[in-house]
C-alpha cells in the first residue's frame, strides 16, 4: 500500500461516491433518501456530522434491486453485494477502487475500499407490532451469523467473549466452516427479503448496521432536496418524523466524550492508486 488517506480525503471519497450515485439515481427514475448518521448530519449541520466520515443512503426494496443491477458493472467503482464472496453485511455497499480499509468484522475482504453504504429497506409487515416482530427475528438471525463468523465489531463484544465464540472454529476444517458460513448468510439474506413479494404497510433495514428500526413504507415515497456539503441530495420529506423514530431529541448533540469516529481501521491508499 502507498500509503494512510487522511480524515478529511476519506470524506471526499465518500462525498464522490455520493455525487456518482445521485447521478445515478436522477438519470433512472431511482428513489433514494439520505439515511442514519448522514440524514442527521445534512439537517443537524447541512453536511457532514463533524466527527463522522461515511455516507449512508436507504431504498425501498424495488429501487434498490434497480440500482445494484446498474452498478453490478460498474466500471468505475466496485460494489460489494451480501451475495459476494467474504463479505458479510446485508447491504450493499459501493467502494472507491483505489483505496483499502482494514477494520475488525470484515474477514480481510481485499475488494474493500472507502465505501457509501446502500440500505435496502424491505417489507416487515401491515401491522406495526408484526412489524417490530419480523425486524426483532431478522436481528436476531443476524446474530446467529455473527456469532457463527465471530465478528466482534458487530455488537462491540467483550474480547473475552470475542474469544470464546472464535476459539473453537479453530478445529473446523476450512471447507467445512466455509459451507456454513455461506448456509448462515444466505439463510439470513433471505428471511430479511421473504415479504417483498407482496405489498405491505412497514418497511425496515433489518440490519443492526443500520438500526432495525420500522418505518412506515410511505414515508420513503416522498422526498426533497436538502443542502450537504457543496451540494443537494434527496431525503424523505417528513425527516422529522424520520430522524425523531431514529434519534429521538435528533437536534441535541451527544455529550462530548461520544463525539468520536465510529469506523476506526486503516485507511490506505492502493499500490494502483491514481492520486
Amino acid at each position: 500500500m502507498k500509503g494512510s488517506i487522511s480524515f478529511e480525503e476519506r470524506r471526499k471519497i465518500a462525498l464522490d461516491i455520493l455525487r456518482y450515485i445521485n447521478s445515478i439515481c436522477r438519470q433512472n427514475d431511482i428513489q433514494y433518501s439520505l439515511f442514519s448518521g448522514t440524514a442527521l448530519g445534512a439537517i443537524r449541520h447541512g453536511g457532514f456530522i463533524p466527527w463522522d466520515d461515511d455516507i449512508d443512503i436507504a431504498l425501498l426494496a424495488p429501487d434498490y434491486e434497480r440500482l445494484t443491477k446498474i452498478l453490478r458493472n460498474d466500471e468505475r467503482y466496485r460494489l460489494l453485494l451480501p451475495e459476494n464472496g467474504k463479505y458479510n453485511r446485508f447491504f450493499a455497499k459501493l467502494c472507491d477502487k483505489n483505496s483499502y480499509v482494514s477494520q475488525d468484522g470484515y474477514n480481510d475482504i481485499e475488494e474493500l475500499g472507502i465505501w457509501v453504504d446502500i440500505f435496502p429497506l424491505n417489507n416487515a409487515g401491515n401491522d406495526l407490532e408484526e412489524a417490530k416482530k419480523f425486524a426483532q427475528l431478522c436481528k436476531e438471525q443476524e446474530k446467529k451469523f455473527v456469532d457463527f463468523v465471530g465478528a466482534k465489531h458487530y455488537y462491540q463484544a467483550s474480547k473475552k467473549s470475542y474469544e470464546m465464540i472464535k476459539r473453537p472454529l479453530y478445529f473446523i476444517p476450512a471447507q467445512l466452516y466455509r459451507a456454513g458460513w455461506e448456509q448462515n448468510k444466505m439463510r439470513t439474506l433471505e428471511l430479511m427479503r421473504s415479504k417483498n413479494d407482496r405489498p405491505m404497510r412497514y418497511v425496515s433495514s433489518n440490519t443492526v448496521c443500520a438500526g432495525c428500526e420500522v418505518f412506515e413504507k410511505d414515508l420513503f415515497d416522498h422526498l426533497v432536496e436538502v443542502p450537504f456539503e457543496d451540494g443537494s441530495y434527496l431525503i424523505v420529506r417528513d425527516f422529522d418524523k424520520f430522524l425523531n423514530i431514529k434519534y429521538g431529541d435528533y437536534m441535541t448533540l451527544p455529550p462530548e466524550k461520544e463525539r468520536v469516529p465510529h469506523h476506526l481501521g486503516k485507511y490506505q491508499w492502493r499500490e494502483s492508486a491514481v492520486n
